[in-house]
């Protein structure tokens, strides 16, 4: 609503001039918010006496705009949430209404989405609306096709696990390891663990049996000596080392 406050009015009447003559005038000067309309009434008789007076027009703005509604609450799974409509806002005065959205997201699960949306004019006028998504996630965990029974060199096997995707964020763990004495190094049963933000889970059971085809590997191996008779034969160098890829067992 723009509002006008009338400083004052009046008539105009002169002693002989049943008819003076009227002049209007106006001048405008803006403000912060709004502006000031000067109205000036110059009345004039035929022997050229005058008067003049100024009447004082304040327009403001103090009306909220009308901001679009906001979409209607939904609760939805984690890999559905809808995306943020972008609303739009009018103004009795403010031709260009800017719209802001805020987004709230709650850090467990169940968790909340908040979206606010708030116009503001020039005035500092506003109106905000808002939409509240609650998001759960009620599907669990399913691991992706895996062996139940594999062979697996040793230097690999700490860094191997089975993946299980979701349809939210999953986290995939080995929760225990059971050994086993046969070959080599022997056979480990895993038992794994998906779980997602929700506490939806799945377990697996997998067997792998810990193979070394690798040869250790053999360093500072000195050099072949040709000897006299009669010549001491070195003793045996102290520095000579080896390594292999299965040195350090699973852990």
């Amino acid at each position: 609503m723009v509002n006008i406050r009338l400083t004052f009015y009046f008539a105009v009447e002169d002693n002989c001039d049943a008819n003076p003559a009227v002049v209007v005038t106006e001048n405008i000067t803006a403000l912060v918010c709004g502006y000031e309309l000067w109205r000036t009434y110059t009345a004039s008789d035929a022997c050229g006496n005058s008067s003049i007076v100024t009447q004082l027009f304040t327009i403001v703005d103090t009306t909220a705009l009308v901001i679009d509604p906001a979409p209607a609450d939904v609760t939805v799974e984690c890999d559905n949430v809808p995306f943020a409509p972008t609303l739009t806002a009018t103004d009795v005065c403010d031709q260009n209404v800017s719209v802001t959205m805020t987004e709230e997201v709650g850090d467990v699960c169940p968790y909340t989405i908040t979206l606010t949306w708030t116009a503001t004019d020039d005035c500092g006028n506003s109106s905000s609306v808002s939409q509240t998504v609650p998001v759960d996630d009620t599907v669990a965990p399913v691991f992706d096709e895996y062996p139940s029974f594999l062979s697996l060199s040793c230097e690999l096997l700490n860094d191997y696990i089975i993946t299980a995707p979701d349809n939210c964020n999953v986290t995939a763990t080995i929760i225990e390891e059971l050994a086993f004495s046969s070959g080599c190094y022997g056979s480990v049963q895993r038992t794994y663990k998906a779980e997602d933000d929700c506490g939806n889970f799945v377990t697996a059971v997998q067997l792998i049996q810990i193979v070394d085809n690798t040869d250790p590997l053999i360093f500072n191996i000195p050099a072949d000596i040709e000897l006299s008779c009669g010549e001491e034969i070195p003793a045996p160098a102290t520095d000579i080392y080896g390594t292999d890829n299965c040195t350090a067992l699973w852990k």
